[in-house]
């Protein structure tokens, strides 16, 4: 059952980095097309920016939830690294808790 959910993670953490990814290039590559197409040939996609904005969003919660599961989210440490263990371990928790009910 362990090595299942090994693999279940494993799959998950790549489909939430592969979405991340290509979500953003995706929706760079949509916004400069729509830009060209405007400003040389004066037509326009009219559904570009908004797909270009849900793009964006959807990257920004799955990489969120990758780099929470990697751990690699941007955190404060001077604050924490001067206080004492029982308040770091509350601070950890507290963000954590935080960042979960945020995604």
């Amino acid at each position: 059952m362990k090595k299942l959910f090994s693999i279940l993670d494993i799959i998950v953490g790549t489909i939430n980095q592969t979405i991340a990814v290509y979500g953003m290039i995706l929706g760079v590559l949509l916004a400069f097309i729509n830009v060209v197409l405007r400003y040389i040939f004066d037509i326009s996609l009219p559904w570009a920016a908004e797909l270009t904005n849900y793009l964006f969003i959807w990257s920004s919660l799955f990489g969120a939830a990758y780099g929470f599961k990697q751990g690699s989210h941007i955190s404060i440490t001077l604050l924490i690294e001067k206080c004492s263990p029982i308040v770091m371990k509350g601070f950890l928790i507290f963000s954590s808790l935080l960042s979960i009910a945020y995604l």
